[in-house]
């Protein structure tokens, strides 16, 4: 028996019987279902051997065979360790995404932050995303981190005020609750160029990260200006262009996106 061979409703039945027998208004109360949707699905589970059925008091109890519970076993552990293995496909993915669209060079100097982190597995996230940052600038670069950190190939930095101006080549900020006074420290401390990431649609890098920069151009803007909810990257970057700002990297995947800003 292979997982592919049954549909996830036969699935929810086989884990409703895992610890009790149960009849067949039980189950259709439990899964919410019809008769209809449920008894096809039970004679086809009895055909494989999976469940088996026994009456008792005018009422057909349904619980697992032998075959069914160890099947119901392999079936899961199948499942788990599928789900394991796209999630940590897909948050290295992730993870190359942001790397890759920052363009590191060897040798540079880059400052990352982002709010103070608890949960244990966004604690991981950032720790590797500061791996890979701190690999692509090699032994010659430098990573600093504006947290407390114990990293033996980071420095921790717990304030702006302790950098010296134009101290890094690059700024890279998770856009979570970061106000404008952030910005304009970043851009004290940065010879050339600030990465914002965050959630797709949002318009935080709108009206934050550009925010300085179109006022130098123009006092005639008033940041923030809208793009509607659902932009495309072109869109985008053709709306920056109407204001004559040309040095602005936008990539975006699976729901996050990657902007850096070149401080003129």
């Amino acid at each position: 028996m292979v997982v592919r061979d049954l549909t996830f409703f036969q699935l929810e039945i086989l884990k409703e019987l895992k610890f009790s027998p149960k009849y067949g208004l039980e189950l259709m109360k439990n899964l919410n279902v019809s008769s209809g949707r449920l008894y096809p699905n039970l004679k086809r589970l009895e055909n494989l051997g999976l469940i088996e059925g026994v009456k008792k008091d005018n009422r057909i109890y349904y619980s697992l065979s032998e075959k069914g519970i160890q099947e119901f076993e392999n079936i899961f552990t199948w499942i788990s360790d599928c789900v394991l293995s796209i999630g940590i496909n897909f948050l290295d993915d992730y993870l190359k995404f942001i790397v890759d669209s920052l363009n590191l060079k060897e040798g540079e100097k880059v400052l990352v932050a982002s709010k103070r982190m608890r949960h244990p597995f966004l604690m991981h996230i950032g720790l590797e995303l500061i791996k890979r940052i701190s690999k692509k600038v090699t032994l010659s670069g430098r990573v600093f981190l504006l947290q407390k950190t114990d990293l033996p190939y980071v420095t921790s930095v717990e304030s702006f005020d302790l950098l010296p101006d134009k101290i890094v080549d690059k700024s890279c900020f998770f856009a979570i609750d970061l106000d404008e006074k952030i910005i304009k420290d970043c851009e004290r401390i940065t010879n050339s160029e600030i990465t914002i990431i965050g959630k797709l649609y949002s318009d935080f890098f709108i009206e934050k990260c550009f925010q300085n920069a179109l006022d130098k151009i123009s006092h005639e803007i008033k940041p923030p200006f809208i793009v509607r909810k659902g932009f495309k990257k072109e869109e985008l970057l053709e709306e920056l262009r109407k204001y004559g700002y040309k040095n602005v990297r936008f990539s975006s995947w699976g729901g996050i996106f990657v902007a850096s800003i070149i401080l003129q």
